[in-house]
Formats: C-alpha cells, structure tokens, sequence
C-alpha cells in the first residue's frame, strides 16, 4: 500500500525588499548605510550558499532583537571561477570567471535589502534616497519580488 503525505504550505514571510544599484563593494554599501541611516550592519560569518553549486553571496545583517528590528543586506551577484576542463597548462593563464546571480530576475540590481516586519523604520527608510555613491535605491513591491529571496532566512 503507497504512503500519502500531506505537506503544510510554506507560507511566504512578509518582508520589504529595496533593491540597491552600485558600483561599490558590498562592504562600502554596508559602512555607507551605517554611516548615514545610523544603522548597524555587520558581516555574517558565513554567506549565503545558493544555487546547485553552493555559490556564496556575502549577506550584513542588523537585528535589535528587543527593538524588533531586522534587516539584511545581500549581494545579489559574484564572480565564480569555472572549473579547466582541458588538462594543459599554460604560463601565463587566468582562470575564467562567470558572474553568478542570487535572482536571475533582477540581474540589473547589485543588492537587497531585506526588511523584515516587526518594526517599522520610518527615518531608515526617508535617508535611503539620499546616499552618497548609490546610484538608485528603491522598493520592490510585493508582486513583483521573486519567490527565491523567500527562502533566505529559512
């Protein structure tokens, strides 16, 4: 006799999503963002893997856990080296680079920011617009997120 599973649906947690356009590194992004939204971003000690080949996105996170605060802020694209498939050598070879995305959706935005619900920032949100050395900051409305951001935090 075949077994039946029944699964709960996986309810989408509710989030803000800012997408960031820039050319500067992720670590400038996050000092900018502390420097003038007085936020406090810090690294994550391990980055995100995603993808087939687990392929790390360097995430920030500031979390005021009695404050109800709760961002994150990730890359959204990296350079992986893709593997020689020849067996030669050469002196003066490079390795090949590829440009992998979080979202494939959004290939144009450099980062997100990820505002999870519990605690509305108000002033966060007015010193977004005017940040030196970021091009173009602006929300993401719900319909139009891409369903794979959802599984970030989970």
């Amino acid at each position: 006799m075949a077994k039946h599973y029944l699964l709960d649906p996986i309810e989408k947690e509710s989030y803000r999503l800012w997408a960031i356009h820039s050319s500067l590194a992720d670590y400038q992004v996050a000092f900018l963002l502390n420097k003038h939204c007085q936020t406090q971003f810090k690294r994550e000690k391990q980055p995100i893997l995603w993808g087939n080949n687990d392929v790390p996105f360097e995430c920030f996170l500031w979390e005021v856990p009695g404050e109800g605060v709760d961002l994150l802020l990730v890359t959204n694209r990296t350079q992986i080296e893709e593997k020689n498939s020849g067996t030669e050598i050469a002196l003066f070879e490079l390795p090949q680079t590829k440009e992998v995305y979080l979202t494939n959706q959004l290939k144009h935005v450099d980062f997100f920011i990820m505002q999870y619900y519990r605690a509305p920032l108000h002033d966060f949100t007015k010193s977004l617009q005017s940040i030196p050395g970021i091009e173009m900051i602006y929300e993401i409305l719900p319909d139009k997120q891409p369903a794979e951001l959802n599984l970030i935090r989970n």
